[in-house]
C-alpha cells in the first residue's frame, strides 16, 4: 500500500513538473505569433481577392508585403524593447537627462526608420502594381483595418453576451444551409 502510495505521489510531481516547464508567457507568445500569422494570410487573400491580381503581381505582391510586415514588426519590437520597456516599468524617471535624451532621440530615429518602411513599400508596390491598384490597396487596406477592429470590439461584446454574426474579412463566406 505505501508503495503504491509514493509510486503515486512522485507520478504527480513529475507530471506537475512537466506540465510547468512552458511558462505561461511562452504560451501566449506562441498564440499570439500564430493568431499574427492567422490575420497575415487573411489580409494577403483579402488584398489578392479584391485587387484582382494578376498570378505575377499576386507573387510579387505577397513577397514585397511579407517584407513590409516583417520589418514593421523588426521596427515594433525594437521600439517595445528599447523604449516602451523603460517607460512602462517607470525607470524613465530613474534616467538621467542624458539618458532621457538619447532616449527621446532613439525614438526620433524609429519613427523616421518606420516613415522610410511605409515610403520603400510604397515604392515597391508602384514598381509591381499599376497606380491605381495602389491607389486600391490603400482603401482596401483602410477597410479591412476598420473591420479588423469591429470584429475585435464584437467579439469583447460578444463575451458580454451580445452576439455578433460579422465575418473578419478576407474569410471565405459559410457554405450555405440546406
Amino acid at each position: 500500500m505505501k508503495k503504491t502510495y509514493y509510486l503515486i505521489t512522485a507520478m504527480i510531481l513529475l507530471l506537475g513538473s512537466s506540465i510547468n516547464a512552458q511558462s505561461p508567457k511562452e504560451g501566449r507568445n506562441g498564440r499570439k505569433a500564430v493568431f499574427g500569422k492567422k490575420i497575415l494570410e487573411r489580409k494577403l487573400a483579402y488584398f489578392k481577392e479584391n485587387l484582382m491580381l494578376t498570378s505575377k503581381e499576386s507573387v510579387d505582391f505577397e513577397k514585397a508585403y511579407r517584407k513590409y510586415e516583417s520589418e514593421k514588426m523588426a521596427s515594433r519590437k525594437v521600439f517595445k524593447n528599447e523604449i516602451m520597456d523603460k517607460v512602462a516599468k517607470g525607470k524613465a524617471n530613474d534616467l538621467s537627462e542624458r539618458e532621457q535624451t538619447a532616449l527621446i532621440r532613439k525614438k526620433i530615429a524609429l519613427d523616421q526608420e518606420k516613415c522610410d518602411i511605409n515610403r520603400n513599400f510604397q515604392e515597391d508596390l508602384l514598381k509591381i502594381l499599376p497606380p491605381i491598384k495602389v491607389i486600391k490597396y490603400f482603401k482596401l487596406e483602410r477597410q479591412f483595418n476598420r473591420e479588423l477592429m469591429k470584429r475585435f470590439k464584437n467579439r469583447k461584446s460578444k463575451a458580454r453576451g451580445r452576439m455578433s454574426r460579422r465575418p473578419m474579412p478576407g474569410t471565405p463566406p459559410p457554405p450555405p444551409e440546406e
